[in-house]
């Protein structure tokens, strides 16, 4: 009885120090455009970086603005996905700040679903 208490223990731990590793060491990965495209998944969420493009955000449906990423491609991002200031988004672009979107690529767009400020 007491060798099935510590088998069941020492399960338990190591279970949970595998599921603490994995969520400290899995997370989204960072990518220019070229990257993101070369995945083609949608499934996949990756988060591009980019600095904004001093361009008023547009709404068509969805909120449309420019950004250029590390490598120097301006990426058009046509994001739908959780709510945020819009005047926020106008002042990083203005001041071409540093976004982190995070979605998926198509050939000619990104099309992101969170959007973090720096």
């Amino acid at each position: 009885m007491q060798r099935r208490i510590l088998f069941i223990s020492f399960f338990l731990l190591l279970s949970a120090g595998v599921v603490i590793y994995g969520v400290m060491n899995v997370g989204v990965p960072q990518m220019t455009f070229a990257e993101a495209v070369k995945i083609n998944d949608e499934s996949k969420k990756v988060i591009l970086v980019g600095k904004g493009i001093d361009r008023p955000a547009t709404e068509d449906g969805a909120v449309v603005f420019y950004v250029t990423d590390m490598d120097g491609t301006q990426v058009k991002v046509s994001y739908d996905g959780e709510a945020f200031d819009h005047e926020r988004l106008n002042q990083a672009l203005q001041k071409k700040e540093v976004l982190h979107i995070a979605g998926h690529a198509h050939s000619d767009h990104f099309h992101g679903k969170e959007l973090f400020f720096k």
